[in-house]
């Protein structure tokens, strides 16, 4: 776990948040899977490609939405893990 001793309370509060949000999206995926089947499903009897195309959409959408959510958070982790690396190295020297 990444802990910062010079800011316990902030950095508990951002890992809390960030796991929060993370884990509410993904949540969501399921639901989102599920209407791209029923659209998908009733597009098909109906012979109606537009539904098809807008639940593509939609599936894409929700990717792109991960990664902007998923990207910073594990870019602020690798910086925050290299910075405290770094300053153990410099005490050890």
């Amino acid at each position: 776990m990444i802990y910062d001793t010079r800011f316990p309370i902030a950095t508990h509060y951002s890992i809390a948040l960030g796991s929060a949000s993370l884990t509410l999206y993904l949540v969501t995926i399921p639901l989102y899977v599920h209407i791209y089947k029923i659209v998908k499903q009733s597009s098909q009897q109906m012979g109606v490609k537009r539904e098809s195309t807008l639940a593509k959409g939609i599936a894409i959408l929700v990717g792109t939405n991960l990664v902007f959510i998923v990207l910073p958070i594990l870019s602020l982790g690798a910086w925050k893990l290299l910075v405290n690396s770094s300053h153990q190295m410099q005490q050890s020297i």
